[in-house]
């Protein structure tokens, strides 16, 4: 399908403004596993990337938000669908972690580029993005 350049211009700001519009960003607390400071054993989705999630995402990816990532509340099904969206030969350039950027995500940035959560994600996907904790890992 082809679009004049402002039609193109007019959905973008309407995919923009449909998406985390009534986010407000929120910091975790303490210092994250995998993070400088932080304990050394990896970070897993259960205890760690899990609560990420929810606080960073849940509020515009819920059950019936209809978009590709969904939070559906359920750690097993949360965890597949995270999967989806993790590149274990790329971590830095999962998805995941670009989109929470803001990069090539509708709903703007959740995280800054420079935020711990970041290196927390990119090194639970360098250590093979496990759903439980597993062994220590050096931080990213």
């Amino acid at each position: 399908m082809h679009f004049e350049p402002a039609v193109r211009m007019l959905a973008t700001i309407g995919l923009i403004a449909s998406g985390c519009g009534g986010f407000e960003r929120g910091a975790l607390s303490g210092a994250l596993p995998g993070t400088p400071g932080g304990p050394s054993i990896a970070p897993d989705f259960a205890t760690t990337i899990y609560p990420l999630l929810e606080a960073r995402c849940a509020d515009c990816h819920g059950p019936a938000s209809g978009r590709p990532f969904v939070l559906l509340g359920d750690l097993d099904p949360d965890y597949e669908n995270a999967l989806g969206f993790v590149d274990l030969d790329n971590p830095s350039g999962s998805a995941l972690v670009l989109k929470g950027t803001g990069v090539g995500h509708g709903g703007g940035a959740t995280l800054r580029p420079d935020d711990p959560e970041v290196r927390l994600l990119v090194t639970w996907i360098a250590a093979g993005a496990p759903f439980a904790a597993t062994e220590p890992v050096e931080a990213q």
